[in-house]
């Protein structure tokens, strides 16, 4: 029996893949001497250290070669380990009460508890969400290439990558739960409003573009920096209309630029005394990013809108950050419990949630 026929009698192609991905991690673990979360931790620190963590982007430099990311020197089985040893810190300091907490998390602790679990956003507000999810329509789109799924937000169609209908109903109720008036994720609030007509939006980060389609009408400009590929074709679908004025970029947004990699000064060379609107939710790579746009915000009247929850530490850099350049940052109302990180893992940011493991969701800051 001819191995095409073997697979495919005994699992198919999917089991073939399966089984690559596996010898892969093996070797990529045999020649970084890695796997464990230990491992991940002192290789990290030494790059840290060294200052060349992020010379090329996302990737750390190996033997002078640009290596794996720092996501693969881990296996699935220890990461998995790593998640649940933290939802059990998690549960019995929260849940059980095992440690105090300041009256500041009253209301989130008292949540949770009532729930028997702790979640991303610790609030009633969720619930509503949760409950409609599995009503939300979710229709296919055929392309000469592929197919994409979308969902239709307030009359205009949102793509996804091809994927099952649940996973998709899933994302649009997570993407439109955090931007709920009470949600620590909420990007516009007072005084960091889009205006109704003009201004420059950049979408950093962008995955689904949700936020930028919700500006699309009123934005002069938008700038969609996203490094995925799987969402690349979604954002041309989402945005075929808005072809004059949305620019999409196929590259992290970072302090230098290179093959794989932007500064947003380079992107918005051309603005002088604009109204640009900056959205960040890139992982924990944020303040990279900023870096690379220290010339921007100094020659336009820049409003930032940055992700604070990724790490420990993002929140009290960012506003540092911030107050360097003399511009006013406020954190969001709230906060966030964050229990996933396979993203900040991949790409060397993630860190081990500390007490009292409560995050802010943003800081947003202006002139």
């Amino acid at each position: 029996m001819g191995i095409r026929k073997y697979v495919e009698k005994y699992g198919g192609w999917r089991l073939m893949l399966k089984c690559f991905q596996k010898l892969k991690e093996s070797v990529l673990c045999w020649i970084y001497d890695a796997g464990s979360m230990e491992k991940y931790f002192s290789m990290k620190e030494k790059y840290d250290n060294e200052r060349d963590a992020h010379k090329e982007g996302i990737y750390f430099r190996h033997f002078g070669m640009n290596a794996a990311k720092y996501g693969r020197l881990v296996t699935n089985k220890a990461w998995n380990k790593e998640k649940e040893n933290e939802k059990k810190i998690l549960y019995e300091d929260i849940i059980q009460g095992k440690r105090e907490f300041s009256d500041e998390y009253a209301g989130e602790i008292e949540y949770c508890r009532s729930k028997g679990e702790c979640m991303l956003y610790p609030y009633a507000f969720t619930e509503k969400y949760l409950k409609t999810q599995i009503d939300i329509p979710v229709y296919t789109h055929n392309t000469d290439k592929n197919q994409l799924k979308y969902v239709m937000h307030y009359g205009k169609k949102l793509f996804f990558p091809n994927q099952d209908d649940n996973a998709v109903r899933h994302q649009y109720t997570q993407l439109i739960m955090e931007q709920d008036e009470l949600s620590p994720h909420k990007y516009f609030s007072e005084g960091f409003q889009f205006p109704q007509r003009g201004g420059i939006f950049v979408d950093v980060g962008s995955a689904e573009g949700i936020i930028s389609l919700e500006v699309a009408e009123c934005a002069e400009e938008i700038y969609l920096i996203e490094k995925s590929q799987s969402w690349i074709t979604a954002l041309e679908s989402t945005f075929k209309d808005y072809r004059d004025k949305v620019h999409i970029i196929n590259k992290y947004a970072g302090s230098i630029t290179s093959k794989d990699i932007v500064k947003l000064d380079d992107v918005l060379l051309k603005y002088k005394n604009e109204n640009i609107f900056i959205k960040m939710d890139i992982e924990g790579m944020e303040l990279e990013a900023l870096k690379g746009c220290v010339g921007t915000m100094s020659s336009n009247n820049c409003t930032f809108l940055c992700a604070a929850y990724h790490t420990n530490t993002m929140e009290e850099k960012l506003l540092h950050f911030f107050k360097q350049y003399a511009y006013e940052a406020k954190v969001s109302d709230g906060y966030t419990l964050f229990i996933y990180g396979k993203m900040t893992l991949q790409n060397g940011m993630y860190e081990r949630m500390k007490y009292p493991y409560f995050r802010r969701g943003l800081v947003r800051a202006h002139r």
